[in-house]
């Protein structure tokens, strides 16, 4: 089932709860009707309280139908993240770059190359053939680079070696999802920037001297 599916599902369900609950609000209100109404009424107290009690059942099975829902929804949004996180898995995202020639990629491809054999220390020189695509990102800050490499064993080798750009202004990161980046933000909040990192698109944060993983906001709030 779909993320669209599983959402419709769930406005069909809260709908359903929604008039359940006014169902049941009406019988609580006739309830106390009923049992303050004098001895002389012919009204039987014990009809709405039966379905008062049917109704606050039904309330309890559409509860657990939503608890469900959510956990299918989360769990499908969780595999799709993993799907488009895993074809980040070979891109990283450079930072803090300066006159950035405007263009096509066969203008950018010497600018990165220059970059990634000079700022860094690296065991082998990269070559044209190590990078399959980059371009510039739009953002309101700076001129950030995303680069896809051919061979992941190039990629890991420049983000294992990212501390050889300190005092260069240049910062590298990975590529990571929407819902990723915002853990990200989320966890530097809780745990501060020194903190909290990522690998290989897994996100881990140190709090209260113990490594922990982060996979969703619960895992931000139960720190």
């Amino acid at each position: 089932m779909t993320i669209k599916e599983l959402q419709a599902q769930m406005k069909q369900v809260m709908d359903s709860l929604s008039q359940v609950q006014k169902t049941q609000a009406n019988l609580i209100e006739q309830s106390n009707s009923n049992h303050s109404a004098k001895t002389s009424s012919n009204a039987d107290p014990k009809i709405p309280d039966e379905k008062l009690a049917a109704v606050g059942k039904k309330i309890d099975e559409i509860q657990l139908m939503v608890k469900k829902l959510n956990k299918q929804l989360r769990n499908t949004e969780e595999k799709l993240d993993d799907l488009e996180q895993y074809g980040r898995r070979n891109c990283l995202l450079l930072h803090g770059c300066k006159d950035v020639p405007k263009g096509s990629f066969w203008q950018l491809e010497p600018y990165i190359l220059n970059i990634l054999n000079t700022k860094f220390k690296l065991p082998f020189k990269v070559e044209k053939c190590d990078i399959d695509i980059a371009h510039i990102l739009p953002s309101k800050k700076g001129t950030p680079l995303i680069i896809k490499f051919v061979r992941r064993s190039v990629r890991q080798e420049i983000f294992s070696n990212k501390r050889q750009l300190a005092g260069t202004g240049l910062v590298v990161t990975e590529s990571l999802t929407r819902r990723r980046l915002e853990l990200v933000r989320k966890a530097r909040e809780k745990c501060g920037d020194r903190s909290t990192w990522t690998i290989n698109g897994n996100i881990y944060v140190s709090y209260n001297n113990k490594k922990q993983v982060i996979k969703c906001l619960d895992d931000i709030t139960r720190l």
